[in-house]
């Protein structure tokens, strides 16, 4: 009788484990895209740029996370966060800020979504940082 009752115990903390992990590991993914970004931003002034997020699992939040990237390196230039319901998308609309000492010239501007879980979407598209205008010379008297 009592290998009946180890058995019976056995299988119901097995079949509470793959429930509990279940749970615990709900299904999160996300697509992140670039929608508008303008073809050229000065260096240190804000550039505005529309994204679209789309929930393809489990309600969650996410992370987005702009970034310049050059030869030279990387520089983030932007972050914020959303919430997204059970298969639904984001629109968002917002500036990324370019430092004032970013060199002229051709950048990818890449966008990376993450959910809580991991899950991981990226977006790329080309921008063309210049050189702000030099301000105007005033004339001495």
């Amino acid at each position: 009788m009592r290998l009946v009752h180890v058995s019976a115990a056995f299988v119901l903390a097995f079949v509470g484990t793959l429930l509990t992990g279940s749970a615990a590991e709900a299904h999160q993914c996300i697509q992140v895209e670039l929608v508008e970004v303008p073809q050229t931003a000065v260096a240190g002034e804000p550039a505005r740029v529309h994204v679209a997020v789309t929930n393809c699992g489990e309600a969650t939040r996410a992370g987005l996370d702009f970034y310049l990237v050059h030869q030279e390196g990387r520089i983030h230039v932007g972050s914020e966060r959303v919430r997204l319901r059970v298969d639904g998308g984001e629109r968002v609309h917002t500036a990324i800020r370019i430092p004032p000492n970013t060199r002229p010239g051709r950048y990818s501007l890449f966008l990376v979504g993450r959910t809580p879980s991991g899950f991981t979407s990226i977006d790329q598209e080309v921008i063309h940082i210049r050189a702000a205008d030099p301000p105007p010379e005033h004339p001495q008297p």
